[in-house]
């Protein structure tokens, strides 16, 4: 009895030690595109997400985001070689400004309203 008890309570410690495990790699992804060094398609692909939970968006909106993002990939890889942490925190308050002035002209008045209440 007592080694089944044992043998049960190590099945389960296994399992729940195998389920965080699964639980960080998904977190870890999620963080990615958050993160400076996030590829120009996964930065448009969480603006899009953003609203697609929320409104539509058409097949234009979709290609002009990501163009938006490809276009600027360089300033982006330029910000993250940056080695002073003050001056890069600084250029990528820029880049986000120069970003949300590039997608309020793509984005309807709401969509925008919606991106702008996300980043919050």
């Amino acid at each position: 009895m007592k080694k089944q008890l044992l043998l049960l309570s190590f099945a389960v410690c296994l399992f729940l030690g195998s389920q965080s495990t699964f639980a960080q790699a998904a977190s870890n992804v999620q963080n990615q595109a958050y993160s400076s060094e996030a590829t120009p398609k996964m930065r448009a692909m969480r603006v899009i997400e953003t609203f697609s939970r929320r409104t539509d968006v058409s097949a234009e909106q979709k290609d002009a985001i990501i163009t938006l993002f490809n276009d600027n990939q360089r300033k982006y890889s330029a910000i993250a070689t940056l080695e002073d942490p003050k001056q890069k925190v600084e250029k990528e308050a820029k880049m986000q400004v120069y970003i949300d002035k590039q997608l309020k002209g793509i984005l309807t008045e709401d969509q925008f309203g919606l991106y702008t209440k996300s980043k919050l």
